[in-house]
């Protein structure tokens, strides 16, 4: 019977172990060590992350606080917008009045002598009343009311004599005057 020699075989078999035991501590090391990194790597972004969003809910409440009070002051610029666009209108309509009372108190010829010249409470009408001391006039008068009820003046509609009477003085009369609507 042949013996077999296993020795050289086994302390191979041992060697190739022992140098797998040694493979294993490195590659724990490895692992260890990386793991580690990773660990270490993790908690810093975590650390910055948690201080970006610190910073950015500092900034977020600092723009959230401007925001809110921008709201008042928007509000009051669209008050204020709307405020100048009313006196505005207030005081184009006022040119356009101003410019009517013109236009009344030059319609009438000069030997006319006007005593009240009104507007009436929220209309585009005129209450006009005075004296005229010739019938040539008169006529003129006339005339003028029928120019301005067939359109020939471009600032008033219609015209009306509501009163006209002989005293002292000559010719009373009395108007009322429709203004043109604005275009």
């Amino acid at each position: 019977m042949s013996t077999i020699n296993l020795l050289p075989n086994a302390a191979k078999f041992k060697a190739y172990r022992e140098s797998l035991k040694v493979l294993n501590k490195k590659l724990i090391v490895v692992e260890l060590i990386t793991g580690g990194a990773l660990i270490v790597v993790i908690v810093a972004i975590r650390a910055l992350l948690m201080i970006i969003m610190a910073g950015a809910n500092r900034e977020m409440a600092r723009w959230t606080k401007q925001y809110t009070s921008l709201a008042p002051r928007a509000e009051a610029n669209q008050k204020i917008k709307y405020q100048a666009k009313i006196v505005g209108q207030v005081l184009a309509s006022r040119f356009e009045y101003g410019e009517a009372f013109t236009q009344i108190n030059q319609l009438f010829p000069v030997e006319a002598k006007i005593d009240k010249s009104e507007l009436k409470n929220n209309t585009n009408s005129f209450f006009v009343s005075g004296v005229i001391g010739d019938d040539a006039v008169v006529d003129k008068l006339e005339e003028m009311v029928i120019d301005i009820n067939n359109g020939k003046n471009k600032y008033f509609k219609k015209m009306e004599l509501t009163g006209v009477g002989w005293g002292a003085g000559g010719w009373k009369f009395e108007a009322v005057i429709d203004l043109k609507d604005r275009e």
